[in-house]
């Protein structure tokens, strides 16, 4: 399990010293800093001014808030490892100071938290008192309160961004600098299945070469090939490399300009933690990435193959899910003036009417409804979504627009794949050349955007604050289609490319072209259903609005061009067949009267399949066979994932209810009764009866179990269970051959040693926290069975002895004993020890014993005695 080696922390303050005085009032501008404790262990601190020498700089500083006494101030990472050293008792200090614009900072004061009390203070009851300058036990003074809003050990989530701060440059090379707050190691390959198979919070697994780079550090990668897709891995800084994301930079056109690239992280989203406390190995829900990527935000490379541009850093996986939405207006208020009577240019913005920190139109921060209403349309954060204009209309009828569902539903909140539940905010303007006017607007939820579309029913138009009692309109919605639309191929009449097919993709979305392998392989493609094996030399991975090429030597042979289109999710969104040869083709969405990829039978059908496959592909775990991959688990759990994505679209077409039929509650249930299967075999293993294949058939099971475990449950606890239960069955094993000794089973005695060893060679011991626990418990039988043999012949001795002057004179009781050692003895003996015990050891031992009585062996032998 990897190092939770970053703290993502939040701070404010209360009640803080007043520090400056002037017109704008009496307050402070503070700001803190956070350096390792190095008076640990002196005095108290009892004139602690908040000085330290250079070898003592702070080793990370807050931003200052300005003219607060009760300040709040930003998440900040804080590398453990470089401030603690992953000590989680070990003090920090935190220094409290004032900003001051022409003079030095003024202490204010201080405290000293463990990583330990800063988990357990987080929380709005658990005021933490501050320390004052000079700090003496007679005379306190009130210095103010510290809280931790949050805190959070993790890995948090990097995103790839454009550099503003480098101009693009021509050549294959890749500029990327490390804006972060951490280490970072960088790795860049052309293996589609390594990009495929890398999971974000997970180890990467593959090995190869990295980069170290350090905060602020720059590196130029060089793309192994021209011709191949590079795929840039983004990982941790500690020794188990985790995924913290992956992006494809898809492949070099010649003479083209590369954006220099940023990676940063965005603390504040909600699913940035990748890597936390509760979730040790899986992101949260929509941050596990099969073949989607990380996702980025800004401009990609102005490349063939670049990523492609998103609204949000914060970029969501899985499934992409699109609304296809038409409005119109009716009657909506004249704001434009002319000779030929008033009219109006309108066009609409749509944003996300929820999150952190959204207000509703006219409604205060409670949710009450305002006296008066105070909403403008003013906002500081860009639209999602733009409209185009339609001039002169009081009844325009704008465009279809596509509107990403999976992009919306996770912007500035956490929720599932598609919550049409989630409302929007949908802002009309009026386009003049100099400020627009605002006209009306809208708050409504993507569910009564859909339904509006079904009925035909209007929806009516609130006024701003200075028309709030006129009419002023209504919006008809004349489509709402949710799904993703099919991708169409049409001729491209600018200039072909002379090195094969010249491809553009017109669509606002990234897609990806598959040339199929042959007729059959693209006949078995369904439009709305994810495509499972990729051949990486055949995909083109092409950014919204770029170029892409099947190269000549790809279609070489081939008289006809058989190309699916994929979305980021591997979904098929579209498929053409083309004659062999170079040209230029564009990939669009007829938004008009397209189809659509997600249909209420596709999502059925895909879910009755994914089941299907999924078991297929995983078999009987707890049968002999021993076929069973990491890579077959992953398939289970990846289609898993799928259906339970997918199940969030039932709604969108009236399939509530229905989870159970298509196989939903079936994962779940198969998962249980496999891991109860296994569990129940490795409990049933008898090592000692079964010696070497029992230990062979014990690591299998393990084996099984241990990676449906880590696919399945972050926390593993069937699998640490077993892990105990294997722990038990080494020692009663040993337990069992040390009582067979006593009982003069000598022959089970070396089985158990035999199983012991054996166990201790095996694959077993990698199933064990002490990977010598099991050789240990081999070592200590080996000394039992010596002590043993030693005792039997030791008790001979002392009978022989005892009685050497009545040779007819054993009791019964000493008579049983003599038979019971020499037998014993002779077992040991005759036994075929295996390499366990050295003959020539036991030899000595056996005839020492059997001397010790000498002349009355036979006598008591014969005698039956």
């Amino acid at each position: 399990m990897a190092e939770e080696r970053i703290l993502i922390i939040k701070l404010r303050g209360t009640n803080f010293p007043v520090k400056d005085s002037g017109i704008e009032g009496n307050a402070a501008d503070p700001f803190y800093e956070i350096r390792k404790d190095y008076n640990l262990g002196s005095n108290p601190r009892m004139t602690y001014e908040g000085k330290h020498s250079k070898s003592e700089k702070a080793l990370y500083k807050s931003e200052k808030i300005k003219q607060n006494l009760n300040p709040e101030w930003q998440q900040m990472a804080v590398d453990l490892k470089t401030l603690c050293g992953m000590d989680f008792q070990r003090k920090l200090l935190f220094d409290i100071y004032d900003w001051d614009r022409f003079s030095s900072p003024d202490f204010m004061s201080y405290v000293e938290l463990s990583v330990d009390e800063i988990l357990q203070k987080q929380g709005t009851d658990n005021a933490i008192t501050l320390l004052p300058p000079g700090e003496d036990t007679k005379h306190k003074q009130n210095v103010g309160e510290l809280f931790v809003v949050s805190a959070q050990l993790a890995f948090p989530q990097v995103h790839l961004t454009a550099n503003a701060n480098k101009k693009p440059t021509k050549g294959p090379s890749i500029h990327v600098t490390n804006s972060t707050t951490i280490p970072l190691k960088v790795r860049i390959g052309n293996s589609y299945e390594e990009y495929n198979a890398a999971q974000l919070g997970k180890p990467i697994g593959s090995p190869g070469d990295f980069i170290e780079l350090d905060v602020d550090a720059c590196a130029v990668l060089e793309r192994q090939s021209k011709r191949a897709d590079t795929y840039l891995f983004i990982l941790s800084p500690n020794s188990t490399e985790i995924v913290l994301a992956k992006h494809g930079l898809g492949t070099y056109v010649e003479g083209s300009k590369t954006t220099a690239l940023s990676l940063s992280l965005d603390l504040d989203a909600p699913d940035s933690a990748i890597y936390t406390l509760q979730s040790a190995t899986a992101p949260p829900p929509g941050a596990e990435g099969g073949g989607g990527g990380g996702g980025a935000a800004g401009e990609g490379p102005a490349e063939g193959g670049g990523f492609a541009p998103a609204p949000s850093a914060a970029k969501s996986k899985g499934f992409k899910v699109t609304l296809s939405l038409k409005l119109r207006g009716n009657d909506l208020p004249i704001k434009d003036e002319g000779i030929l009577g008033g009219k109006s240019d309108p066009y609409y913005e749509i944003r996300p009417a929820f999150g952190p920190g959204y207000v509703t139109p006219n409604h205060d921060v409670n949710g009450r409804p305002l006296a008066t209403r105070v909403y403008a349309g003013k906002h500081s954060d860009k639209a999602f979504l733009k409209s185009d204009v339609v001039k002169n209309e009081l009844n325009p009828r704008w465009k279809t627009h596509l509107l990403d569902l999976t992009e919306l539903c996770h912007l500035n909140g956490r929720g599932g794949l598609v919550d049409l539940n989630k409302r929007v905010l949908i802002d009309v303007w009026d386009k003049d050349m100099n400020a627009d006017d605002f006209m009306c607007y809208l708050e409504v939820s993507l569910q009564e955007l859909v339904d509006a579309a079904e009925s035909k029913a209007p929806l009516y138009l609130q006024a701003p604050p200075e028309g709030s009692k006129q009419s002023v309109g209504r919006l008809y919605v004349d489509k709402a289609v949710v799904g993703f639309p099919e991708v169409q191929v049409r001729d491209n009449r600018g200039a072909a490319s002379p090195d094969g097919l010249k491809l553009t993709n017109k669509t606002p979305v990234l897609l990806q072209v598959v040339m199929a392998e042959n007729l059959e392989q693209y006949n078995a493609a369904k439009v709305g259903v994810a495509l499972h094996v990729i051949e990486q030399s055949r995909n083109t991975m092409i950014s919204a609005g770029r170029d892409g090429t099947i190269s000549r030597m790809l279609m070489q042979g081939s008289t006809s061009l058989y190309l699916m289109i994929l979305n980021e999710s591997n979904v098929v969104v579209g498929k053409k067949s083309l004659p062999s040869g170079p040209g230029a083709r564009e990939l669009y969405m007829d938004l008009e009267s397209g189809s659509f990829a997600f249909s209420p039978n596709h999502v059925h059908e895909q879910l009755q399949t994914n089941y299907q496959e999924a078991v297929a592909k995983i078999g009987n775990v707890a049968s002999d066979d021993v076929g069973l991959t990491d890579a077959d688990i992953r398939f289970f759990k990846e289609q898993m994932k799928r259906s339970e994505e997918l199940a969030l679209l039932l709604p969108v077409f009236g399939l509530q209810g229905q989870e159970d039929t298509m196989g939903l509650a079936s994962f779940e249930a198969y998962l249980e009764r496999q891991t109860e299967l296994l569990q129940r075999e490795v409990l049933k293993c008898d090592l000692l009866s079964s010696e070497g294949d029992g230990v062979k058939r014990e690591v299998e099971l393990l084996k099984k179990l241990h990676m449906i475990d880590q696919q399945c449950d972050p926390q593993m606890k069937l699998y640490g269970e077993m892990q105990e239960a294997l722990h038990s069955q080494m020692d009663r094993l040993h337990d069992d051959s040390v009582q067979a000794l006593q009982d003069l089973r000598v022959d089970t005695a070396v089985k158990g040693l035999s199983v012991l060893q054996a166990a201790s060679s095996s694959e077993l011991t990698k199933h064990l926290a002490d990977p010598d626990y099991i050789a240990s418990k081999y070592q200590s039988l080996v000394a039992k069975l010596k002590e043993h043999l030693e005792s039997l012949k030791s008790s001979l001795v002392a009978l022989s002895a005892r009685n050497s002057t009545a040779p007819t004179g054993f009791s019964d009781e000493e008579a049983e004993n003599v038979k019971a050692a020499l037998s014993g003895l002779i077992q040991s003996g005759q036994a075929d020890w295996q390499g366990h015990l050295d003959p020539s050891w036991v030899g000595p031992i056996v005839e020492a014993g059997k001397g010790a009585v000498g002349a009355y062996v036979d006598k008591l032998l014969a005698g039956g005695q």
